[in-house]
């Protein structure tokens, strides 16, 4: 009796295993990218919570600034090129670009770990907010906007006067967030 498999078992097992890895690939890739912006979001909510426990531990204004080093503040970019920073209200005027939000950070998140996933603020009012130290709350109402393709988007939003940091998704319930 033969033991063994011939060449044409072989090849048709290769054959079977190459079209399900390439068709599970391209769904790979999507994981990937869908839980990297889940990654931002999450990262960006805890910075903002951040942001306001310390301006209440501080007992001083704090302020929050999104910085890039060109002026694509309201544009989409997925080129990790941004920080957003918490500076004392008293550094807030020294912060002009990357480089200067670094070296006068209380805390920051960096763009640079989320290459390839667009982000934005809603307004550029949101650009450089205040943090009150008595409730947490901000100075303004704003949003940032991730977006993992043109139909699925997510808005970080934080309210004027109570601080509340809610996170939607913008044309639906998306990466477990409901619609806006």
């Amino acid at each position: 009796m033969v033991r063994g498999f011939s060449l044409i078992e072989l090849l048709v097992a290769v054959v079977i295993v190459g079209v399900i890895a390439n068709a599970s690939i391209p769904l790979f890739g999507q994981t990937i990218h869908r839980n990297r912006t889940k990654g931002l979001v999450t990262e960006l909510e805890w910075f903002l919570i951040a942001a306001k426990s310390e301006a209440i531990a501080r007992n001083q204004i704090l302020t929050v600034h999104y910085v890039r080093n060109d002026e694509n503040y309201t544009h989409y970019q997925p080129d990790g090129e941004w920080v957003i920073v918490l500076v004392t209200q008293q550094s807030s005027e020294e912060v002009i670009d990357i480089a200067s939000a670094q070296s006068n950070a209380i805390t920051l998140l960096k763009g640079e770990k989320f290459k390839g996933i667009d982000f934005k603020i809603g307004h550029v009012s949101f650009q450089k907010f205040d943090i009150e130290p008595i409730r947490g709350s901000s100075n303004r109402s704003g949003s940032y906007w991730i977006q993992h393709n043109s139909e699925q988007q997510v808005k970080v939003m934080m309210n004027l006067g109570t601080g509340r940091i809610r996170i939607c998704g913008y044309s639906g319930s998306y990466l477990g967030y409901r619609r806006c």
